[in-house]
């Protein structure tokens, strides 16, 4: 979280969300989990003005009122939230005090606060770890919540703790929805977790998940109930979509995701995951672009697809050295060239 994202449009969706949780689930108790990063003069956070809707009235003059006033601090949540009514508990909302080599000491202090929570909120710049070390140290570390540490707050947390993690998503739309049912399931796995559902305008996904079978249905289903607002929601369970790429995989069972304004369900069967993973997956850069916000456009100069070295002339000149040199525990080269030289948007 940046100060410069507060009181802008995901932020509206977010707390409107998370309120609804705590009335629900949770007593009217939230503890978040800030994750809180400098400012960087980028443009995220610019959307300001937005309608309300059927969200609450009272959240939406609060952020207004601060957007209005560049009173853009996430600290100032604690205001409103006293007025709520909502016992609140944000871990270092005004103190830059998350990266490096304070994250063991941050998450540490995380852990014991989550004893008595029953709604923690995760809430990275971009979301859950992934792909490689290499490439999240390229993007910044200090953006991603590392599954490792959400298993050291989650071992401290009652079992009936609901969990919420924020999470980015990229920029081609098509492959969203997979997008967050992979991540649903890694979720769950990682917190031993049965299912997890989701809400999403396919710009960020809020993931929501509980390892207590009861409270997370009672969880989901506020969940679900947030298509009132046009948001597409669903459920992914442990075992959802499959990358796996085994003949087994294709006789898996469904995967059921709620889409659309009207709330329609739609039957995902995990070969469609097995489909775009075989298309995406063989080239390293369509995974970069799946997995993130980064670009290698056609015509472009080529880059490395994990440290964004630029390559000399108009090809790939000098990529078979690099990479031996610096990325080969990522990837064995042959699998690389393999991938990349077969891919039609990014071989040229």
């Amino acid at each position: 979280m940046k100060d410069q994202y507060f009181a802008d449009k995901r932020d509206f969706v977010k707390y409107e969300l998370l309120l609804d949780l705590s009335e629900a689930v949770a007593d009217r108790s939230l503890m978040s989990v800030v994750m809180l990063t400098p400012n960087d003069g980028s443009r995220e956070g610019s959307v300001t003005r937005y309608k309300r809707g059927s969200r609450r009235r009272p959240l939406h003059k609060f952020l207004e009122r601060c957007a209005q006033k560049n009173s853009r601090k996430v600290s100032l949540l604690r205001g409103f939230m006293a007025r709520a009514k909502v016992e609140y508990l944000p871990v270092w909302d005004d103190v830059y005090d998350f990266a490096g080599n304070k994250r063991v000491s941050y998450f540490a202090v995380c852990a014991r606060q989550a004893r008595k929570q029953r709604l923690i909120f995760f809430d990275p710049d971009v979301g859950l770890q992934t792909g490689s070390a290499a490439y999240m140290r390229s993007n910044g570390t200090e953006k991603y919540l590392m599954y490792d540490e959400l298993k050291e707050v989650a071992r401290k947390a009652p079992r009936k703790t609901v969990f919420v993690i924020y999470q980015h998503l990229q920029r081609n739309k098509r492959r969203v929805l997979g997008d967050i049912s992979r991540k649903c399931s890694e979720l769950c796995g990682a917190l031993d977790a049965p299912s997890a559902a989701f809400a999403t305008d396919r710009d960020v996904a809020f993931l929501v998940t509980s390892r207590d079978p009861k409270t997370y249905r009672a969880a989901a289903d506020i969940v679900v109930s947030q298509q009132r607002h046009k948001l597409e929601v669903g459920e992914v369970g442990r075992d959802g979509p499959s990358c796996d790429r085994s003949p087994a995989a294709t006789d898996a069972p469904r995967t059921r995701v709620r889409e659309g304004k009207q709330g329609n369900l739609v039957l995902r069967l995990r070969q469609e995951a097995l489909r775009d993973t075989e298309e995406q997956e063989a080239c390293r850069w369509c995974h970069v672009e799946r997995t993130s916000e980064r670009r290698l456009e056609p015509g472009t100069p080529r880059r490395c697809p994990e440290c964004d070295l630029v390559f000399k002339g108009k090809g790939w000149g000098g990529i078979d050295a690099h990479w031996k040199a610096e990325h080969k525990d990522v990837l064995p080269y042959k699998e690389l060239w393999a991938g990349i030289s077969a891919c039609k948007r990014h071989r040229r």
